[in-house]
């Protein structure tokens, strides 16, 4: 037997495409980090700003000009605190884009990277030291795996995983190699639900 027939397969093509139709993918549902329109409406919309814009009206209709220069304050005040959140969010959106994990998987016998979000339901996900698992799956085959589940759990030590084990989506395979299925994908993995 040679090594292509050892080695699992994965998904054909076809399969592929015929999950993808199902809309059985890997998306994300949730969003890294606040819009520019709710950041806006975050710094705009305060109490404090709502107390003293009253009062800014107020004593523009009944006091004199000079009175009102506190919405100086006030203005100054709202586009520091956006401007500081706007450059957060740019800071972190870089962040996520650089952490965002790839997926290996096999398709056609040969392996393949993929974008977290292209992986879909019984895809053969490969496993090595240093990867991020995307999906839940079940292992297929495994050799000294090793799994921390930190994130996802609080367990500090790494966790043996052997055959038919469920691999959560959020783990970090610490050592070992194998293969898995994945069996929940999107907002039914279990990173995606905590």
């Amino acid at each position: 037997m040679t090594d292509r027939e050892s080695q699992p397969q994965g998904l054909s093509g076809d399969d592929v495409r015929e999950r993808v139709a199902r809309k059985e993918t890997n998306v994300e549902t949730l969003r890294p980090s606040r819009t520019l329109a709710q950041i806006l409406r975050a710094n705009l919309f305060t109490r404090f700003n709502a107390i003293l814009g009253a009062l800014l009206v107020i004593i523009a209709f009944v006091g004199p000009v000079q009175d009102g220069l506190f919405g100086v304050v006030l203005a100054v005040n709202v586009a520091i605190g956006t401007i500081q959140e706007l450059r957060s969010k740019r800071a972190l959106d870089r962040l996520a884009l650089i952490s965002a994990p790839v997926a290996h998987v096999m398709r056609d016998g040969a392996p393949l990277d993929l974008p977290s979000g292209e992986v879909v339901i019984d895809d053969l996900l490969l496993l090595r030291p240093g990867d991020q698992v995307v999906a839940d799956a079940l292992l297929v085959e495994g050799t000294g795996l090793q799994v921390d589940e930190s994130l996802l759990t609080g367990e500090a030590l790494p966790i043996d995983k052997d055959r038919d084990a469920e691999i959560l989506s959020g783990s970090i395979i610490i050592a070992g190699t194998g293969y898995a299925r994945v069996t929940r994908i999107g907002s039914d993995a279990y990173a995606q639900r905590l």
